[in-house]
């Protein structure tokens, strides 16, 4: 597998987490129906408090290699994310 695949699949997994940690703190929702992630309170600050304590214990070694590194993948994800589940808003058209 070549250094650049390897790298792409990193930051995949580590956008993954920082969604998966979004979810948890309630800065972003999921879907009942759909699964999918969109919006919940938008808070990126939320989920930071939620996770940065979990960070210096350790939680998050394997997947990011800073607190700042996390912060930045916390903000994409919840910033990045629409504001309805997209499945819900193309049956709603």
């Amino acid at each position: 597998m070549s250094l650049t695949k390897r790298a792409m699949e990193a930051q995949e997994q580590q956008l993954a987490k920082a969604r998966e940690i979004a979810i948890e703190s309630g800065a972003l929702d999921r879907c009942d129906m759909h699964e999918e992630p969109f919006e919940g309170e938008g808070d990126v600050e939320l989920a930071y408090e939620y996770a940065e304590p979990k960070f210096e214990a350790g939680d998050y070694d394997e997947d990011f290699e800073s607190k700042e590194q996390m912060r930045q993948l916390l903000e994409e994800v919840i910033t990045s994310s629409p504001l309805e589940c997209p499945s819900c808003e193309r049956m709603d058209d």
